[in-house]
């Protein structure tokens, strides 16, 4: 089944909210950026440090994400 463009515009925008509770309550999605992404982002823009601080500074940067509904 093929949908138009506009039509496919118009159920992302309507499931956006549903997706972003959605992956708010799931506990993979804050496991995986504090586990993965952000430990890699951080060794990217900061090159070798201690996996201590690593981990530390990770939590620190997940307190501050928030995935919030676009406008």
């Amino acid at each position: 089944m093929a949908l138009s463009s506009k039509t496919i515009q118009n159920l992302s925008e309507v499931l956006t909210p549903e997706v972003l509770d959605y992956i708010q309550s799931d506990e993979r999605w804050a496991e995986f950026m504090i586990q993965e992404m952000i430990p890699d982002a951080l060794s990217e823009k900061m090159g070798p440090i201690d996996e201590e601080l690593k981990m530390e500074l990770s939590f620190c940067i997940m307190d501050r994400i928030y995935l919030s509904k676009s406008k």
